[in-house]
């Protein structure tokens, strides 16, 4: 391709505009040379900006361009599997936003599509950039202080209402799809292996539309660690976003700070089980202090390079994709378990 990706854009909605052609603008491994979008208005300011092909469909689109390296799927949740699966079977380098798919069937026909064509598929999992994620990825296989890890809580909490088409499920939408992607799916990139089982509840309690505000999923990773996954419109308290639970001591994060709780074995008696028929002293526990050790530092911010970059050093340099397809159909069935949890809606 020799430095330059010709990039379609299908979907000029904000994920389309302001997450994938403004910051491919800038990268000059990019250029967009197609858009398509239902909106008139749309398709000329793409015209105008990036003096690009535009067309109102995927189909027009894939019909009149030949000379594609990318499509950048950016339209509503319920057709990027559909539309990724065409766009492969042109023969094109595809980029999905999330989700790639709404229901792990569809998804498995992505894969099949991806593995057939030969192509480079990959979706937008760009939370995995998020300096908590990378700082946790790193502490977690380099940092021993809090023993081993044996929970993770992760919250994603706050108090608002939605109106627009992500509150509608026959789009795809609701809170699982369209913000629980990213969580679930850094869970399981810090987990760093499979999940064995899944549990979870639904609930619309704020916005308009059909579609859930509130999910509450448990895991049970194939290593024995257990996640708690809370994303919530309905509670107005903040929480720390995330809580690292270790048999050595604690790491949380919150307002983009890492606290850090934990204390040295060495500095502790070991101790026994009383194998006694009655608590000594009528009492429970036995007054001991534990030597605390405390760190508190400003969560270092990422300054690698970004996911268009590193999508541009897979397609120009042959650098290993940074989003695997895969793990993204790993979360998409841990998605379609988790909405197994509860009847939602209720019948």
């Amino acid at each position: 391709m020799a430095g330059e990706i010709r990039t379609a854009i299908v979907g000029l909605g904000r994920a389309g505009w302001s997450l994938h052609a403004d910051p491919m603008s800038k990268i000059d491994a990019y250029k967009i040379v197609a858009a398509a979008d239902v909106r008139e208005d749309r398709r000329k300011e793409a015209g105008d900006t990036y003096a690009c092909n535009t067309y109102e469909s995927i189909e027009q689109l894939l019909k009149k361009e030949k000379d594609l390296d990318l499509v950048v799927i950016a339209t509503q949740s319920h057709v990027h599997a559909r539309e990724s699966i065409m766009a492969l079977k042109k023969g094109f380098n595809v980029l999905s936003e999330k989700p790639f798919t709404v229901n792990a069937k569809e998804g498995k026909k992505v894969i099949e599509a991806w593995r057939k064509s030969g192509k480079i598929f990959t979706v937008h999992q760009s939370a995995r950039l998020g300096a908590d994620v990378v700082y946790l990825k790193k502490f977690l296989k380099e940092d021993k202080r809090i023993g081993r890890v044996f929970h993770i809580r992760r919250s994603q909490i706050g108090f608002a209402r939605r109106k627009d088409w992500q509150t509608l499920r026959k789009y795809g939408g609701g809170s699982l799809n369209n913000n629980g992607v990213h969580g679930l799916d850094a869970c399981r990139y810090i987990l760093d292996c499979g999940v064995k089982d899944v549990w979870g509840d639904l609930q619309r309690v704020n916005s308009a539309g059909d579609a859930e505000d509130h999910v509450k999923v448990m895991l049970r990773a194939e290593n024995g660690t257990t996640v708690d996954y809370e994303l919530t419109a309905g509670c107005a308290r903040p929480s720390p976003d995330w809580v690292i639970y270790g048999t050595l001591g604690t790491l949380w994060i919150e307002s983009k700070q890492v606290h850090v709780k934990w204390y040295d074995p060495s500095e502790l008696p070991s101790i026994e089980a009383e194998d006694t028929a009655s608590a000594a002293e009528r009492k429970y526990g036995f007054g001991e202090t534990i030597p605390w050790k405390e760190e508190v530092i400003d969560l270092p911010p990422y300054t690698g390079p970004n996911f268009h970059q590193l999508l541009a050093n897979t397609l120009v340099k042959g650098d290993a994709l940074f989003v695997e397809p895969t793990m993204c159909q790993e979360v998409a069935v841990i998605i379609e378990r988790a909405r197994k949890g509860t009847a939602f809606p209720a019948t």
